[in-house]
């Protein structure tokens, strides 16, 4: 219960704090069906979108967390319906894919997954959680999970000069040249979870299946969180499971 008030708390002082950074909002209109969503291959599963932001232009976000990206369709036409997309994010010191085997950036954190709809000249996406950012290039990847009909649609952005887009199937793979006009909404972030003392398995109360979890855990020799140190000695060892014992006989902790 006190995890819940606290992440409450927190989702509220993120919403109270939340900012919009929008980037490569080019002046002329330029569109392009590259990025960051590759409508013709929407009808091929498992066929992937990279694009990559430049940490020069995300400096206002460094060590902020991110809520949610949204991109700018141009016109309602012939545009991607249903399916299903999985949205992932990173970082990355590289700036840009060789033109010669290209390879996707691995170790991508899935933020969320959505369904397109026809006529949207807005796509929003949502993360599941917000994605802390502290500096980098930004990857952003969208991932054909669920196909449906391919379909022309572009996006507003700017040209760009290096190839900061990956399109990758199962067996090609090519680069192209484009930053989709993007909104970032993003707020104060960083801070982990408020850990709560003798909450070994992390699900937010403190109870019998904690002191379980903490056996195996020794028995097995695996790395315990720090909140499973409930008696404060600066390890985590059978003390520990006995001072879990104990506060579950008493309700309250002896220091």
């Amino acid at each position: 219960m006190k995890k819940f008030f606290t992440l409450v708390a927190g989702l509220l002082m993120l919403s109270a704090s939340a900012e919009t950074l929008t980037v490569f909002d080019g002046a002329y209109g330029y569109t392009s069906t590259d990025a960051p969503i590759y409508g013709y291959m929407y009808d091929t599963e498992g066929y992937s979108t990279q694009t990559i932001y430049p940490e020069a232009e995300l400096t206002a976000m460094q060590g902020k967390a991110i809520n949610s990206m949204k991109f700018y369709v141009a016109g309602t036409g012939n545009l991607m319906n249903g399916g299903e997309l999985a949205i992932s994010v990173g970082t990355t010191t590289t700036t840009s894919f060789p033109n010669w085997e290209p390879q996707p950036i691995t170790g991508l954190t899935h933020v969320a997954d959505i369904t397109m709809t026809e006529g949207e000249t807005e796509i929003l996406v949502t993360f599941d959680e917000p994605f802390v950012y502290d500096g980098g290039n930004l990857v952003f990847e969208a991932k054909v999970t669920t196909s449906s009909g391919y379909a022309e649609t572009p996006f507003y952005g700017v040209e760009s000069d290096i190839n900061n887009v990956l399109h990758k199937g199962n067996w090609t793979a090519s680069v192209a040249q484009f930053y989709p006009k993007t909104t970032f909404d993003y707020g104060e972030g960083g801070e982990q979870p408020e850990e709560i003392r003798g909450d070994v398995d992390g699900n937010g109360e403190v109870g019998i299946a904690d002191v379980t979890a903490l056996i195996d855990m020794l028995l097995a020799g695996t790395e315990a969180p720090t909140q499973a140190d409930a008696n404060l000695d600066g390890e985590v060892g059978i003390s520990d499971v006995t001072a879990i014992i104990d506060y579950l006989l008493s309700g309250s902790w002896p220091n």
